[in-house]
């Protein structure tokens, strides 16, 4: 019968215990701190100075300002349509495209788009019943403005 062979692992029911002290003596102003000594009265007072990081100057608030409105528009039933109005502002607005008062939201019928100050609305296939009353609205902190137009597909 072989011998049997010593574990290299710590016996589990041997309990593994530290001690750490940590004494503090108010009156003397020393902490004893797992054996180091510290004493309060000798430590330098640290001033922390602050300096702000200059940051880009801040550009001025503009309310979205329409500068070309929305025309309204004749298409033949099945032609592609654009939809187009200038609108400036800062920070650039947030567009919104309704027809009559339903939200159009951007799809692979509907795209959105705006780039330099341009608001577009692009109907892929324009049918009968895409024909009323389109919006846009510009929304920003500074304000909102509209502009709409009437579409008739024939």
């Amino acid at each position: 019968m072989p011998e049997p062979i010593q574990s290299p692992f710590r016996d589990t029911t041997e309990r593994y215990q530290t001690h750490f002290g940590t004494q503090l003596q108010r009156d003397v102003g020393i902490s004893f701190t797992g054996g180091v000594e510290q004493k309060y009265d000798q430590w330098e007072q640290q001033v922390v100075e602050t300096a702000t990081i200059p940051s880009p100057a801040e550009e001025a608030v503009v309310p979205p300002t329409l500068i070309a409105g929305l025309k309204n528009m004749t298409v033949i039933e099945g032609e592609s349509v654009t939809l187009e109005c200038q609108i400036s502002g800062h920070p650039a607005p947030g567009i919104m495209w309704f027809r009559e008062d339903y939200r159009i939201e951007s799809s692979i019928d509907f795209q959105i788009t705006y780039e330099n100050g341009y608001a577009r609305l692009v109907i892929r296939e324009a049918f009968a019943e895409d024909s009323g009353r389109f919006t846009c609205t510009a929304t920003s902190e500074a304000g909102t403005v509209s502009t709409s137009c009437f579409l008739l597909v024939q």
